[in-house]
């Protein structure tokens, strides 16, 4: 069973009363483990609903990127600092899916939104001072 990402508003990751991890971690079989991912820095790329709150036009932000990427070149192209965490969350996550979906939603809310993500802003083009401007929301 597959769990549908979606891209978050606000940066916060609210999962309120979904069920489909909650199902899978209850039907698993015993010897699956359960690994929790965490992904800090991409809020505030043109990707994320940062600066609309809704998700950008795949193919304008697509041609957009493709722009970027020429003008400055693959080396040279500003880059964003994203951490990436592995986590294995096995034995909390088959707890709290018996306590309930509630009890099982509200663990992960508060392993996801561990560090509260900053809105960033890159700058587009090498020549343009390398400073990330941090936004407040």
């Amino acid at each position: 069973m597959s769990i549908t990402p979606q891209i978050t508003r606000d940066g916060v990751e609210v999962i309120k009363n979904k069920r489909g991890a909650w199902v899978a971690v209850q039907e698993m079989p015993p010897e699956t483990k359960v690994v929790g991912v965490r992904i800090n820095g991409l809020w505030g790329s043109m990707w994320s609903k940062a600066k609309t709150g809704r998700s950008p036009h795949f193919g304008l932000t697509l041609i957009k990127a493709i722009s970027i990427l020429v003008v400055n070149g693959i080396f040279f192209i500003p880059k964003r600092k994203v951490l990436i965490q592995f986590e294995d969350i096995t034995s909390w996550a088959i707890e709290k899916s018996k306590q309930g979906k509630r009890s099982f939603n509200g663990a992960l809310e508060e392993f996801y939104n561990t560090k509260e993500e900053q809105l960033v802003r890159v700058p587009k083009f090498f020549w343009k001072p390398k400073k990330e401007r941090i936004i407040e929301r």
